[in-house]
């Protein structure tokens, strides 16, 4: 996009009125996957805590359900560094904070 400006000064706008729209729809879909990452992590945590209380003495259906609840705390762990990342790197992500 740099390059645009710099080789059409005068589409400066026209690329900016065609690139802002897209950013804003990238954020928009961005906000919509990370709060339905959390959603998801936090649903399974739950429906994970009550087959663990439910378990009563089944050793395997305890072990699944902490497997279930460790794997879904690494998943929201993942999201949350690789956001992160991404924004460490670039300086921002160009959206808002979700």
């Amino acid at each position: 996009m740099v390059i645009l400006y710099l080789v059409f000064p005068a589409s400066a706008s026209i690329v900016s009125q065609i690139v802002s729209p897209m950013v804003s729809t990238i954020c928009q879909i961005y906000s919509v996957i990370y709060n339905a990452a959390g959603g998801i992590a936090a649903l399974i945590i739950t429906i994970a805590g009550f087959k663990w209380v439910g378990s009563a003495e089944d050793p395997g259906a305890r072990k699944q359900a902490k497997d279930a609840i460790i794997h879904a705390l690494i998943g929201m762990l993942l999201v949350v560094i690789a956001t992160d990342l991404v924004q460490l790197i670039t300086g921002s992500t160009g959206c808002t904070a979700p």
